[in-house]
């Protein structure tokens, strides 16, 4: 899943002087932020099945942008036929927020907005009562799990379970580099395992659990309806391949899919995405020149946004 483009055109209109997170340079104006959304799925956004380009619009939290922008954006997202995203009771800071400046709780905020739908989905989802949990359920409205993330913030993780048996479709998320780093779906896919047995005890969730998550529910969280995440005749020939005749797995034979998990394989074998090969046999198939001219590049970005002297 992690490797098809499914790009949020993120939003921030909110700044420190307003009461807001960003600093007044990165934020926009709501009228700019809807045209440039518009103008972006009418330029990239490709609805087709199998694409591998589609568009969602995404201001970034509740607490970050103005309830107007919330507004307007589900209504665009309506009328442009897209989905919508953002992060949604993923700290207690984000709680008090909502609290003082609408006096509602996150959730009942993303309902007075008109978010409460099958078209959104949230990341994170922490810090819930379960008749928010029901809510989202009965809305169909999917989250997109990513504890590696918020573990590694300090804001602990959702309960994959509980959100399953209030109804909601959970697939899994990395974040973004600001808090995970890694980028690794399989990463990202252990945490999951081990932060629902910590919460819930050894039988809370299986290895098959949190696959079903990583492939065709987190298809379902992008609203996909041809056959993404799944092994199936017609579907998009997204697969990866991992040799359980490494090390990492000696004596594992009871459950291949418990030990894809539990034994640590360092990476996969074969990687195909739309039927073309992008890792064989555990090395990139893209030449060495351009691949260093990638990261070379890819440092020399960095730096700079981080403000760093080159060499450094």
């Amino acid at each position: 899943m992690g490797l098809r483009f499914h790009p949020a055109r993120g939003a921030l209109d909110l700044s420190e002087k307003d009461g807001g997170p960003a600093p007044e340079q990165l934020t926009e104006s709501v009228e700019e932020i809807l045209a440039d959304s518009e103008r972006l799925v009418h330029t990239y956004h490709d609805p087709a099945p199998g694409s591998m380009l589609r568009i969602a619009l995404a201001p970034s939290t509740q607490a970050a942008v103005t309830e107007r922008l919330m507004v307007e954006t589900a209504r665009l997202a309506e009328r442009l036929d897209v989905r919508l995203h953002t992060h949604l009771a993923e700290s207690l800071g984000e709680e008090e927020y909502c609290r003082e400046s609408f006096g509602r709780r996150p959730v009942e905020q993303f309902e007075h907005v008109g978010w409460g739908s099958d078209r959104a989905w949230v990341a994170h989802f922490i810090f819930t009562e379960p008749r928010e949990r029901e809510r989202l359920g009965r809305w169909g409205t999917a989250v997109a799990h990513c504890p590696g993330s918020t573990m590694m913030l300090g804001a602990g993780a959702a309960s994959l379970p509980a959100l399953r048996d209030a109804g909601v479709t959970v697939g899994l998320g990395c974040d973004g580099s600001a808090s995970t780093d890694h980028a690794s779906l399989w990463l990202e896919a252990r945490a999951a395992l081990t932060a629902a047995r910590e919460r819930g005890g050894a039988g809370a969730a299986t290895a098959r659990d949190i696959l079903r998550a990583a492939t065709v529910d987190a298809a379902a969280c992008l609203g996909r309806e041809d056959g993404l995440g799944s092994l199936a005749p017609g579907a998009p020939a997204d697969v990866v391949v991992w040799d359980l005749d490494e090390f990492s797995f000696t004596g594992a034979h009871t459950d291949p899919v418990e030990a894809w998990l539990r034994c640590g394989p360092v990476r996969p074998r074969h990687t195909l995405v739309q039927g073309r090969p992008l890792v064989e046999d555990g090395a990139l198939t893209l030449p060495h020149a351009r691949t260093r001219e990638m990261l070379t590049a890819h440092a020399h970005h960095a730096r700079r946004i981080q403000g760093l002297a080159e060499g450094t």
